[in-house]
């Protein structure tokens, strides 16, 4: 399968394993996530010192989150990714989040 936003969600189960794979970062020794149905209720936000106030849920086919704290501290998964890895490139972002977690999605080469 090729790189691409539809083959990451695809792979990460609509992204939740991307943000499972952020927060255990900041919370290596704790359960970052707990899934009941489409929504993973509140749970600490590394952006916003630690609190419980992230919410991801899943919206269609990709997972969002919102703060409920921060009015603007919301988004998708990529954009969740993107504050964390610091990538603002898109290309860019897909490569590490394919490096990262792992996914093995096959990555064209660039032509000129």
């Amino acid at each position: 399968m090729e790189i691409s936003r539809e083959a990451i969600l695809d792979k990460t189960h609509y992204g939740l394993k991307i943000y499972a794979y952020v927060l255990r970062q900041y919370y290596p020794d704790t359960t970052v996530l707990s899934v009941k149905g489409r929504d993973c209720g509140i749970t600490r936000n590394p952006f916003n010192g630690g609190k419980e106030t992230l919410r991801i849920h899943i919206d269609g086919v990709i997972a969002t989150h919102r703060d409920t704290e921060l009015k603007t501290f919301n988004g998708d998964v990529f954009d969740f990714a993107q504050y964390h890895f610091r990538i603002t490139d898109e290309e860019e972002l897909l490569l590490k989040i394919n490096q990262e977690l792992l996914l093995n999605l096959e990555v064209k080469e660039k032509t000129n």
